[in-house]
């Protein structure tokens, strides 16, 4: 595996390009504004008003 090379602008033009297709998508009824979403992001169909973060044991003491 060789080492590679981020360059900054050929990215701002792959987003740009993919943004372009995803319109596109829209535009035609090829995908809908509910498919774009679950595709493009990850937690779409997390219910975060039901999520909690439970601390069970007392934080260490230092």
């Amino acid at each position: 595996m060789g080492i590679g090379y981020y360059d900054p602008v050929e990215r701002m033009a792959e987003k740009a390009r993919a943004r372009a297709a995803l319109d596109e998508a829209l535009a035609s009824g090829r995908l809908s504004p509910a498919e774009a979403n679950r595709q493009n992001f990850l937690f779409a169909g997390v219910d975060f008003s039901k999520a909690r973060i439970l601390i069970k044991d007392p934080p260490p003491e230092l």
